[in-house]
Formats: structure tokens, C-alpha cells, sequence
């Protein structure tokens, strides 16, 4: 691994109180890391240690393979260039002036601003989209301009490594998206990043990796998926969320207030869902959040709706990656379903290995259960099976299934019971004649 930055053993605190303790970490070139946790945690304070604005009391700091300690301060500007929390300026200099001020490290005592300076000058304002008012006082530009602008400023330095403190922080949502888009360009291009954040669903969508510090100490360092958990937010944040994978395939956080879940959990009824390769997102999102009791499988280890559903501590009947429903499995699953009072089945494809799910829907079905098959595309479209998931298909709808074509049907059926009442499913199935 090529190491950017190594922090050893790094401790930093005010008199006997340590606000940071053993901290280790190890980010390689070329990274997006996301610095996250609860004010408090030390988040700021680790990033004034990297900088050499503070000293740490125990441990070691080093960038490129030394000791930040040893680097000089133009040696240090040139390999690193950070972005305060905080944009404000006493003077009213142009945006030209304040990013011609990142050239420093490169430039000799009394030389001036020469004709490579200005080249790269107007690259990086380019680049961020700041050329067009190079002539404006910062002080003029909004919070979101004036962001760019001394991104702008740091990316004059030519630095491998650009540190954030809370780049997004007072910035319209519209602003936000603007500057991560901005970073996630650069870091492309080989910079390495490390920022402060405090927007959990901005530091999943775009960090690679992420430490999560508690209490002075790395709780969790890891990719987004690691970190970003139910489990990991309870203990660090002691607060309720539901995590989904709805909009990027990462993990997006959604507040619970503790005093809505009782409200909510109280009298809806439990559903087992049959999904697989993100069928189930859209529906597992919305059930979370509306607070049922969902459970869910047969589903591969490893596969994204099994990912959502273990993330949120739900109940999921699993077999191995790659493997069909084994007799013991298809066991689990006819008793967990059993404890369930609705079925969802969503809009996947079956093959032989994953068929067994619609086969226990349907004993479900003819138990008096309430099914409800999301059929967005037709299942003759849907059926590797030659004909057999189309077979199950049909006799669940004769039993009494309903059938929602959309999202928005599901969610209907669901909030006015549907075919909740037993006696009409068995009058159509005995209908039928099944």
C-alpha cells in the first residue's frame, strides 16, 4: 500500500483530560477518507494534530513517510493544502487575489507571481468553476462561491492531500452536492481527501472509507457499508435510524424520532418479504420507515436486499452465496413466514434456485394468509423455470393473492388492509375450486 498519512498512537489533550486517545490510522494515496462522529468526539481536533496546529502529546504524525514535525512549513504547503470550516475574510480581496495566495509555497522570498503561477491560476479557477468571478471581492460571493474559491486556493498549492473541516456546513443542499461533486472529481484525479463531516448521508454517498470516532477513540473504520450501521449510529449517536440503500446503493440514513416508534409499531401487522438483487429496496425502505415488522428471505448472504435487512437488525432467513434453497432453509423460512400475518412477494426473477420462495408463498396463501405480488413487469418475463413460476403465479392469484403493478398499489393495499380479511381470500379460493 502507498501510505499518504500514518497516525501512530496519537493522544492530545487539555491538562490531565484527553480528548483524543490511541488514535490509529492509516490513509492510503489516492483515498476519499470521511471523518465522522457526534460533536465531541474529536473529529476537529485530529485534523488540527495532521495540520501541525496542535501537537500531539503521545504518538507520531507522518506524511509521505516523515514526520510532520521535521517538514518545514512551505515543504508541508506543498504537499498539503487544507479548507477551514469557516470561509470568512477581514478583507475584500478578489477571488484572483485570495487563490493567487496558494502559489505561496512554490514562490521564493521576494519572487513575484510569474507566468507558470498565473497558468496554473487559472486552471484550478477553472476547474472549480471560479474564473468567471475572478474579479469579485469574496466577500460578494455566496457562501457556496466563496466554498469553491478557497478550494480553488488550496488546489493552487499542487498538493497531494487536501484536508476539510466541515466543507458543507451552513451550505444550501443545492451547494453541498456542488462541492462534493467538486471533491469526487478531484479525488479522481489522484488528489487525496480527508474531511471532517458531520452529514452522515454526504460522507457515505462519497467517502471511500470512513472513521467513525467515540469518545476520543476509532469506533469503526471501514468502507460506508461497514460503518454506517444501525448498531454502529445507536451506540455512537444514541439515536434511532433506519438505513436503506434506496437512492445509490449506499447506505442512506433516515431519522426515527423515539417517540413516533410505539405509535407506529404498535398494532400493524408483520410481513415477510421475497426479494433478491435490490427487488426489495423501495419496499423495505418505506416499511421501515413506516415502522412494521418486516422479515425477510430466502435470500443469499451478500445480496443487497439481505444487506438492508441485516443493516437494520431484521429478521432474515439466508443460505450461502450462490447456493439454492436447501430442505432445511425451505423449513426456516415456512416457520418464520408462519409467524408473519402478510406476504410480500416482489417484482423478481425465479430460477430453479430461488423458486422455492414462491412455492412457500403460495402454502402460505392456501393457509389463509394475505399475499400481495408486486408484478411491475409480467412474470412470463420473470420465469426461468419453463413455466413453473408462472404455474405457482397463477394459483396464487386464484387463492386469493392481490396483485399491485406499481409501488403506489402495494402501499395502498397495505394502509387499507387489502385482502386482509381471511374469510374472502378462502371464499376465493374455494371459488375456484382450489
Amino acid at each position: 500500500m502507498d501510505r499518504m498519512l500514518l497516525c501512530k498512537d496519537i493522544s492530545f489533550g487539555y491538562g490531565s483530560e484527553l480528548l483524543l486517545k490511541g488514535i490509529n490510522l492509516t490513509i492510503p494515496r489516492g483515498d476519499f477518507v470521511g471523518i465522522i462522529g457526534p460533536n465531541g468526539s474529536g473529529k476537529s481536533t485530529l485534523l488540527k494534530l495532521i495540520t501541525g496546529v496542535l501537537i500531539p502529546q503521545n504518538g507520531e504524525i507522518c506524511l509521505n513517510n516523515q514526520l510532520i514535525s521535521k517538514i518545514s512549513i512551505k515543504a508541508m504547503a506543498r504537499q498539503m493544502a487544507v479548507v477551514p470550516q469557516s470561509t470568512e475574510t477581514i478583507y475584500n480581496f478578489s477571488a484572483y487575489e485570495v487563490v493567487a495566495m496558494g502559489r505561496y509555497p512554490h514562490q521564493g522570498r521576494w519572487n513575484k507571481e510569474g507566468i507558470t503561477d498565473r497558468e496554473i491560476i487559472q486552471k484550478v479557477m477553472e476547474q472549480t468553476g471560479t474564473w468567471q468571478f475572478r474579479e469579485r471581492g469574496i466577500q460578494e460571493l455566496s457562501g457556496g462561491e466563496r466554498q469553491r474559491v478557497v478550494i480553488a486556493r488550496a488546489l493552487a498549492q499542487e498538493p497531494e492531500l487536501i484536508l476539510l473541516d466541515e466543507p458543507t456546513s451552513n451550505l444550501d443542499i443545492n451547494y453541498q452536492i456542488e462541492i462534493f461533486d467538486l471533491l469526487q472529481e478531484l479525488n479522481s484525479q489522484g488528489v487525496t481527501i480527508v474531511a471532517v463531516l458531520h452529514d452522515l448521508n454526504l460522507a457515505s454517498q462519497y467517502c471511500e472509507h470512513l472513521a467513525m470516532l467515540h469518545q476520543g477513540k476509532i469506533y469503526q473504520y471501514g468502507t460506508p457499508d461497514e460503518v454506517i450501521t444501525v448498531q454502529n449510529i445507536q451506540k455512537v449517536y444514541n439515536t434511532a435510524v433506519v438505513i436503506s440503500y434506496k437512492y445509490s446503493g449506499r447506505p442512506y440514513v433516515s431519522l426515527l424520532s423515539q417517540r413516533r416508534l410505539p405509535e407506529l409499531r404498535g398494532d400493524l401487522p408483520k410481513i415477510h418479504l421475497i426479494c433478491g438483487g435490490g427487488s426489495g429496496q423501495e419496499i423495505i425502505s418505506w416499511l421501515l420507515e413506516e415502522g412494521y415488522h418486516i422479515s425477510g428471505g430466502v435470500l443469499n448472504q451478500g445480496d443487497s436486499d439481505w444487506q438492508v435487512l441485516v443493516q437494520n437488525n431484521r429478521p432474515v432467513v439466508e443460505e450461502r452465496p450462490f447456493s439454492a434453497i436447501s430442505d432445511a432453509t425451505y423449513a426456516e423460512l415456512l416457520q418464520m413466514m408462519d409467524r408473519s400475518d402478510q406476504i410480500i412477494v416482489a417484482d423478481l426473477p425465479f430460477g430453479q434456485g430461488n423458486l422455492p420462495n414462491l412455492e412457500a408463498a403460495l402454502e402460505m396463501c392456501l393457509r389463509g394468509k394475505t399475499v400481495y405480488l408486486i408484478e411491475k413487469t409480467r412474470i412470463e418475463d420473470r420465469d426461468f423455470t419453463h413455466g413453473r413460476a408462472v404455474e405457482i403465479y397463477r394459483q396464487l392469484t386464484a387463492a386469493g393473492a392481490e396483485v399491485a403493478t406499481n409501488f403506489d398499489e402495494l402501499t395502498n393495499f397495505l394502509r387499507d388492509g387489502g385482502s386482509k380479511d381471511n374469510e374472502t381470500a378462502f371464499r376465493k379460493r374455494f371459488s375456484s375450486g382450489i
